[in-house]
């Protein structure tokens, strides 16, 4: 089964059964969610980099000991980030549920 509709279709009935403020809906929370994990996974990598690099009495660190911090800055960024995310879908969805 082929569907033939197009991006430009898609585009046309966003616009209008909700106006341009639909292409809108859930910005803020992606926003949201964007600027809490990219500065956490920012700052926690820095700082594990800067302390493994310390213990190191200034050398520089190994490809393993750099994918050791960016993965766990990656993980707890991902945790700190998901609230948003949850809002993220929620907002997205709240279109479809009845008014009630």
């Amino acid at each position: 089964m082929e569907s033939n509709v197009s991006p430009f279709q898609i585009i046309k009935e966003i616009k209008a059964n909700g106006g341009i403020s639909a292409f809108y809906k859930g910005l803020d929370s992606a926003l949201t969610r964007q600027i809490f994990t990219t500065t956490s996974r920012l700052g926690i990598y820095k700082t594990l980099f800067n302390s493994i690099k310390n213990k190191q009495d200034g050398k520089e660190l190994s490809f393993v000991q750099k994918s050791f911090c960016s993965s766990i800055a990656g993980f707890i960024g991902s945790i700190i980030g998901n609230p948003a995310d949850l809002a993220l879908v929620r907002m997205q969805n709240d279109t479809a549920l009845p008014v009630e």
